[in-house]
């Protein structure tokens, strides 16, 4: 899971009414390209095993309020699992 932060969106959006809606980011181009971009260098630097799959940009912020992250904020990933199973082709 990746959070992208303020400074990120506000760079990488389009327009200035994107920026923080994250329904729009999840359909702005320019903000794909740069995950993309940030995703692929960071693999470069990395082994196999350890590289970053597949981006799935989520609906809604994932949260310890919404019961996606454990107080200490590490993501449950089983519930993560479960909701983009069929997205990401696979996620284990």
């Amino acid at each position: 899971m990746l959070g992208p932060d303020e400074a990120f969106r506000r760079a990488t959006a389009q327009s200035a009414e994107v920026q923080n809606k994250l329904e729009r980011l999840r359909e702005d181009a320019g903000f794909h390209a740069a995950l993309d971009e940030g995703v692929t260098g960071v693999n470069g630097r990395l082994a196999d095993m350890e590289c970053i799959g597949p981006v799935i940009v989520a609906r809604d912020a994932r949260t310890i309020e919404t019961g996606y992250l454990t107080p200490s904020v590490k993501a449950k990933r089983h519930l993560v699992r479960d909701l983009y199973q069929e997205q990401s082709g696979g996620l284990k």
